[in-house]
């Protein structure tokens, strides 16, 4: 199974549409429910050989989180700094979060782009993983 996770604004990454039913997805991409609980209470699902997380609510698709390839014009945004990806994607952040440290020491801090429908972490100045999702 090959896909391009290319990125479509306020709409999809890959093959996956914002707003979506999640059921017509589950067997054609072989995803797996995350079985853990966190504080949205949203369910899930994993495609562990992309690392690509895929959260629903009721059903539907909310957001998408890539940690490996977030394709945008040709170029993938997971691993670029913040100059190069502001450049990529004609925008600068609406809100900068507030730093959180993980439990190995490494401090990641959220990057907002509204407009986009983005939500970055970065560490270290480079793209550690990229949500999706929209904001209309």
């Amino acid at each position: 199974m090959s896909y391009e996770w290319e990125w479509f604004p306020n709409r999809s990454l890959g093959p996956v549409t914002i707003g979506s039913n999640i059921e017509i997805y589950i067997a054609n991409l072989a995803l797996v429910k995350d079985e853990s609980t966190d504080a949205t209470g949203w369910d899930t699902y994993i495609l562990p050989d992309f690392e690509i997380y895929i959260d629903v609510e009721d059903g539907k698709v909310i957001s998408i989180t890539a940690y490996r390839e977030f394709l945008y014009k040709g170029r993938n945004l997971v691993g670029t700094n913040l100059i190069e990806l502001d450049g990529l994607i004609d925008a600068k952040a609406d809100e900068v979060g507030q730093p959180v440290e993980y439990e190995d020491g490494d401090i990641k801090t959220p990057y907002e782009y509204f407009g986009l429908g983005l939500q970055v972490w970065v560490s270290k100045n480079r793209v550690t993983s990229i949500s999706c999702m929209s904001y209309e």
